[in-house]
């Protein structure tokens, strides 16, 4: 933990973790990656513990005041969506941005109610090609829309290849 916290600072990024209890463990994510393709596999462990009232703590509800953009990464969607409603709602409300990335296939697949809550309140969604295809077939748009359909739905700023 204290290694990820010099490097977060070394960067200017304020971190305000919630530290589970022992035995609970951090999570942990393998990677392989083979030419242009990127296989992971994850665990969230701690992160499925996050509970929303650490957000009310005044320490950490002064830095969440404070802060002008929020990411948000999907596998939340999985286990802390009253957070994510919670920040979104409030915060684009104030003109901030809130940024959302899908992670995932599986989290448009399985957590399409979820994700179409946060949605309204999310500038920037973040995507690969396969999750952007996994999004639109949940959301009925078709198994692989091209960008022109795409921009149909969405007001993007910018495409990365």
């Amino acid at each position: 933990m204290q290694t990820l916290k010099k490097a977060n600072e070394a960067e200017g990024v304020h971190s305000a973790y919630q530290v589970q209890p022992s035995p609970t463990r951090t999570g942990a994510c393998a990677v392989i990656i083979t030419g242009h393709n990127r296989h992971l596999c994850t665990t969230l462990r701690a992160a499925e513990k996050f509970s929303p009232d650490h957000l009310a703590k005044p320490e950490i509800a002064s830095i969440i005041d404070s802060a002008k953009f929020f990411y948000i990464e999907g596998y939340f969607l999985t286990h802390g969506v009253e957070s994510i409603i919670q920040i979104a709602k409030a915060y684009s409300a104030k003109g901030k941005t809130v940024v959302l990335n899908l992670s995932a296939p599986f989290i448009p697949q399985f957590f399409k109610v979820q994700l179409e809550e946060v949605l309204p309140h999310v500038d920037v969604l973040i995507g690969n090609e396969s999750e952007a295809a996994a999004y639109a077939t949940a959301a009925g748009m078709g198994v692989s829309p091209s960008i022109q359909q795409s921009n149909r739905y969405a007001n993007p700023t910018g495409c990365i290849p």
